[in-house]
């Protein structure tokens, strides 16, 4: 697994200017502004998608990664999207359904990627997050944690990270077999048709199906149960900070939130999200069934 950069980065005296506006020369001690063309970005793309669905939107939170001093370069833009508007009969399903859609959106400005995560309508709006910008009043609703000048984020979170190595290690390892058994998967396949003995090229197919089927559940559901757990300190993180917005800036970095940095990081989350979709609509026998 190749991780980008640190898991935390180490704390940075400014923004990304990338991405910040500073309109005085004392960029150490001024809060800076979302640039107008970030701004303008996020907001009129939100809103565009969300007419198209009926919905208005009400409130845009940037929040993680490139609104704290701990940026890394070619960080993404994560932005929270709230609505009004919701028929009475949405469903859960329904609520799920558009969250995809918007999960799906991928804007590139400049060298960082904007993701937009659409929000259920009965969630509050508070991010557990280190910062939050409020991009529809230009305001930052909780300004980015100055954490100590010789602050080393790997050593504090030593235990954390030595539990997630060795868990990102057994993902790097059965990837890794999943992509091998693919492999020879194909070429069984394509060989069976000119085989001297299909009995023993059918069997290698049949084989190779099986390991792929186990490969792809124990990623699916040791990726859901990571998730699942970071979600659940996550919901118990936001109703601390309804009482008090400073909770939860370095309490969320617990084991869930750090093994999930190093898949992030490594552009896996995305991999195993599909893996996920896979077993949960069947579509992987459909795949499967594609090679005799």
């Amino acid at each position: 697994m190749k991780v980008t950069s640190s898991i935390l980065d180490f704390p940075r005296k400014t923004l990304s200017e990338d991405i910040w506006a500073y309109s005085t020369g004392d960029k150490e001690n001024e809060l800076p502004q979302l640039k107008s063309s970030v701004k303008f970005l996020i907001e009129s793309t939100a809103k565009n998608y969300l007419t198209q669905l009926g919905f208005t939107l009400t409130v845009c939170n940037l929040y993680g990664g490139s609104a704290s001093y701990q940026w890394s370069k070619n960080a993404d833009i994560d932005v929270s999207l709230y609505a009004k508007g919701w028929p009475e009969s949405t469903t859960e399903n329904d609520i799920t359904k558009y969250q995809e859609m918007f999960k799906d959106i991928k804007i590139l400005y400049k060298d960082h990627e904007i993701h937009f995560f659409l929000k259920n309508p009965k969630d509050p709006n508070i991010e557990v997050s280190e910062a939050v910008y409020d991009v529809l009043n230009d305001e930052w609703v909780l300004p980015p944690l100055i954490l100590p000048r010789h602050f080393d984020p790997d050593e504090y979170f030593k235990p954390f990270l030595k539990i997630a190595e060795k868990k990102a290690k057994k993902f790097d390892e059965v990837i890794g077999k999943l992509r091998r058994s693919w492999d020879v998967l194909k070429k069984s396949a394509e060989a069976e048709k000119d085989a001297k003995e299909p009995d023993l090229v059918i069997e290698r197919i049949e084989k190779e199906k099986e390991t792929i089927r186990e490969c792809i559940v124990w990623l699916s559901d040791t990726f859901m149960a990571i998730r699942d757990k970071r979600y659940a300190m996550h919901d118990a993180l936001r109703e601390k900070m309804k009482q008090h917005t400073e909770i939860g800036r370095l309490e969320r970095f617990q084991e869930p939130e750090i093994v999930w940095k190093y898949l992030d990081r490594a552009g896996y989350t995305e991999f195993l999200q599909k893996l996920h979709k896979l077993i949960s609509t069947n579509r992987l026998e459909n795949i499967l069934a594609a090679y005799p």
